[in-house]
């Protein structure tokens, strides 16, 4: 069974554990992947299933700049 994490920032209730949340680092939990509610997190991208290759906790890129596509809108 493949484990998933929330995406960096995500809050992600699960509904069949009351109370709890997706955790965005360590290993993961394992989710019900033919329940329609985490189907759509994972296809939508907000489930990151856990790869050995993946740091413990992701970091999110800071920049600080205006992103290229709201430069020059009005």
């Amino acid at each position: 069974m493949t484990r998933y994490r929330a995406k960096t920032g995500a809050h992600i209730p699960m509904p069949d554990r009351p109370g709890q949340q997706v955790p965005e680092d360590g290993e993961g939990t394992s989710v019900n992947e033919l329940n329609p509610y985490y189907l759509r997190l994972i296809a939508d991208g907000d489930l990151v299933p856990v790869t050995d290759e993946m740091p413990a906790a992701p970091v999110a890129e800071k920049t600080g700049k205006a992103s290229a596509s709201r430069e020059g809108t009005s």
